[in-house]
């Protein structure tokens, strides 16, 4: 079996809710624009959640099919930002950090 290839999407949002809501909500939405077969393919997967960040896995086949998922979704009156596709959750933390120091200004 050949080794599937993975990518991180570092999301911005703005509310404070559970994790397993938010991951519900994420998983309907994807299910709802690409059905069952198309959940499945993107394989999203909830890796890290800071405060108003998430990092959310997918395979690398599938990455403008989930920006499009998790930039279409409206979870209480809440928008989510996809801010960077990287390759590693190390740059993508990198990446966070600039954007709180630049936010904070």
């Amino acid at each position: 079996m050949k080794y599937e290839r993975k990518r991180y999407i570092l999301v911005h949002y703005e509310m404070q809710n559970d994790h397993k809501e938010l991951e519900t909500e994420i998983t309907a939405r994807v299910k709802d624009l690409f059905g069952a077969i198309g959940l499945q393919s993107i394989d999203l997967k909830l890796v890290k959640m800071e405060p108003n960040f998430l990092i959310i896995r997918c395979s690398h086949k599938h990455v403008d099919e989930a920006f499009f998922a998790l930039s279409s979704i409206k979870f209480e009156d809440s928008t989510f930002l996809p801010l960077r596709v990287s390759g590693t959750i190390k740059k993508l933390k990198r990446v966070m950090a600039n954007f709180v120091k630049y936010r904070n200004l």
